[in-house]
């Protein structure tokens, strides 16, 4: 009798933890669903106009393309930033108090309004200048 209530205990003990892990892998899904997503805190690396978007080479498969923001649309001289985007940047548009996530890049249309974030506000001395994106919002 004994060694029949040590086997069900056995049994029964690895598929309650089993189950229990299970749930607590839901509980997290569920709750990163309902965090707020946002832009960087710090002040944009760049504020202006989608002047030209790139979609990514397939063959590549590094990133998604490229989005070219200038301050002032058409006046040489002025900032340019080519922004490289890839699947981790946030692609957001203004909402209320709050942001949407886009899509993709066929979100970002040249002449929409634009605060872009380079990734740990590092950006290449050229010009147009050139960055890794961390996130662009669509404003406006």
């Amino acid at each position: 009798m004994m060694s029949a209530v040590l086997r069900s205990v056995l049994l029964v003990v690895p598929m309650v933890l089993a189950l229990g892990g299970c749930g607590d892998a839901s509980s997290e899904d569920a709750s990163s669903g309902d965090e707020a997503v946002s832009a960087p805190s710090r002040a944009p690396d760049l504020e202006g106009v989608v002047g030209e978007v790139t979609q990514g080479s397939a063959v590549s498969g590094d990133t998604d393309g490229s989005v070219l923001v200038e301050a002032e649309p058409g006046v040489e001289g002025t900032d340019k930033i080519t922004f490289t985007v890839t699947s981790a940047t946030a692609l957001l548009r203004e909402e209320g108090s709050g942001f949407v996530i886009l899509t993709g890049l066929g979100d970002l249309v040249a002449g929409r309004r634009v605060r872009a974030w380079a990734l740990d506000g590092r950006v290449a001395e050229s010009y147009p200048g050139q960055a890794q994106a961390e996130a662009i919002v669509v404003v406006g």
